[in-house]
């Protein structure tokens, strides 16, 4: 293992799959699905598609749509490892005032394994599924950072409900990051404008001023 710093100054430790050969072993099966920074401009659009179906008028009700976000702290080290697994989850890291290799066992997924994305993308895509298919709400996931788009009437329930979901799963979402629903967001780059989004029919996108410095 390694650390890496980013460009903002975060330092983020890489589990090496290069060096040991590990991603050159490792065949992923997994096709990956993922969704993109206009999602919430997608659903807002398939809500006005179904209230047209329904002949309901959501301007005429005073109902505009809102956004909200939520990011998973330490996604990968958060991911359960199969315990047939753990024997290729031991990372070495070399003490140059010990002069020696310190190994250590982890349990949850390695950042720098081929492996770890498609791993760790079951997760947020199974998560998903049960947001839509059991709690009917709105939610999309890239990776770690979900985004869930709603009614203004619904005054934020479905949000609620999926951190209270997280975690009673056990992998609650971090406070810091967490954006409360609101006609105006920011998903994987982007922001949004959802406030006249079913009386214009327009949705603005912008790259977030701290993407353009």
């Amino acid at each position: 293992s390694f650390v890496h710093t980013q460009p903002n100054g975060k330092k983020r430790r890489i589990d090496n799959g290069k060096s040991n050969f590990i991603n050159d072993y490792t065949k992923v099966l997994d096709k990956l699905s993922l969704c993109g920074p206009t999602q919430p401009a997608l659903v807002v659009r398939a809500f006005g598609r179904r209230a047209r179906f329904l002949a309901v008028c959501l301007v005429s009700e005073g109902i505009s749509a809102e956004s909200g976000g939520d990011d998973l702290p330490k996604a990968y080290r958060g991911t359960p490892t199969d315990p047939q697994d753990l024997n290729v989850t031991i990372i070495a890291i070399f003490d140059r005032k010990k002069g020696r290799w310190l190994c250590q066992q982890v349990y949850g997924g390695l950042f720098g394994l081929i492996s770890a994305v498609a791993n760790f993308t079951r997760y947020p895509r199974f998560q998903t599924a049960v947001l839509r298919r059991i709690f009917m709400i709105a939610a999309s996931m890239y990776f770690d950072d979900l985004n869930v788009v709603d009614l203004s009437s619904a005054r934020g329930v479905g949000q609620r409900i999926a951190r209270m979901y997280f975690s009673l799963m056990g992998h609650p979402f971090s406070k810091e990051k967490g954006q409360a629903m609101a006609s105006a967001g920011a998903f994987l780059g982007l922001e949004h404008l959802l406030e006249r989004a079913f009386s214009s029919g327009i949705v603005v996108l912008r790259p977030r001023s701290s993407l353009q410095e």
